[in-house]
């Protein structure tokens, strides 16, 4: 029979919140950080974040810093990127992408989605404009083909 007691809640510890937030500054994920010896299991590190806003707001500026390392690594693996490892690399860098603009919008966002982080005000509306351009091409085989060039701006009003 599975046991419906949680676990307790340990006394908040501002070092090893600072720990914490250090490790997800650095890119560390909390599921990684919380199997660490000493770390506090689930409910203790969301009581923390609850309880305390000092903590929160760490967090919270930890998980931005934590964007900016995503996007660094994935330049790092795009720019280390070969013709063999093409594929897996487009996978990582997609990834880390997606994750800097989930964890900072406002920096890693396109313009269309940038807001304020955490309940922000809405920013001006954004148009796209996107100018599509004709032209033939041949290819390598000597066969001919119709290419589209776009070209896109967005217009914050």
């Amino acid at each position: 029979m599975e046991n419906s007691n949680p676990a307790p809640v340990p006394d908040y510890d501002p070092e090893l919140a600072r720990q914490i937030c250090d490790r997800l500054a650095a890119g560390e994920l909390w599921r990684e950080i919380r199997r660490s010896k000493g770390m506090p299991a689930d409910g203790g590190y969301w009581a923390w974040r609850r309880a305390h806003p000092a903590f929160e707001a760490a967090v919270r500026d930890a998980l931005l810093a934590a964007a900016e390392t995503r996007f660094e690594e994935a330049l790092e693996v795009a720019m280390a990127s070969r013709p063999d490892t093409l594929q897996v690399d487009k996978l990582k860098v997609s990834t880390l992408l997606h994750q800097a603009e989930r964890l900072d919008p406002e920096r890693f966002g396109p313009p269309s989605a940038r807001r304020r982080l955490y309940g922000g005000a809405e920013r001006g509306h954004v148009q796209r404009l996107v100018v599509r351009h004709f032209e033939r091409a041949v290819a390598e085989d000597g066969t001919s083909y119709i290419r589209a060039i776009d070209s896109i701006q967005e217009v914050e009003r």
